[in-house]
């Protein structure tokens, strides 16, 4: 998509991707709906879906000030992949039974609030990013971590609830000046 975009119905995505972001400074409201992925069991299957895919929910590749809100993404290898962008803002999104809820790689001023963050194998997941933002958000039930930052600086985690997964938050010894506080980390 290159223009602002507001869901007037789910999508249901079973070989393809989502939503692939187009331009910079364009709004994705999922408007209260559903982005669904191949790795969702539909409600009338005998077997379970494999969670494997290779798609994505919504991808931002290169664009920056972005504005994705206010909807669920489900089934995918990452619900949100947002890779060499800048100034992206997550609100209000659930992403859930993904491989990695929202996965951040080689962006800055990544914002991600308000959200609910479950059932994933890794909920957030920031590889060289800069200056996250993950305030206010719900994280549990995710298979391998609620938060993990691996070469990645200046984030400020805070004010969450991290629970129910391996680890809580987990930071690699390549990541620095990160801030981690007020967040409520238990059960992990």
């Amino acid at each position: 998509v290159t223009t602002n975009v507001v869901l007037t119905a789910n999508l249901i995505c079973t070989e393809t991707d989502g939503i692939i972001v187009g331009a910079d400074s364009i709004k994705i409201d999922l408007n209260g709906h559903t982005i669904t992925g191949p790795d969702v069991t539909p409600d009338d299957a005998t077997t379970p879906a494999v969670k494997d895919s290779s798609k994505v929910g919504i991808m931002v590749p290169n664009h920056n000030n972005v504005q994705i809100v206010d909807g669920t993404i489900q089934g995918f290898q990452a619900g949100v992949l947002c890779t060499g962008c800048q100034n992206l803002e997550i609100s209000e999104i659930t992403s859930k039974d993904n491989q990695i809820g929202i996965f951040s790689t080689g962006a800055s001023v990544i914002k991600t609030k308000l959200s609910t963050i479950m059932n994933n194998q890794i909920g957030f997941a920031g590889h060289s990013t800069q200056q996250s933002e993950i305030p206010n958000n719900i994280v549990f039930n995710n298979d391998l971590a609620g938060i993990t930052l691996v070469n990645s600086d200046n984030a400020r985690i805070s004010l969450n609830s991290i629970t129910e997964s391996q680890n809580g938050i987990y930071v690699d010894n390549q990541s620095n000046d990160n801030n981690v506080n007020f967040n409520n980390v238990h059960l992990n």
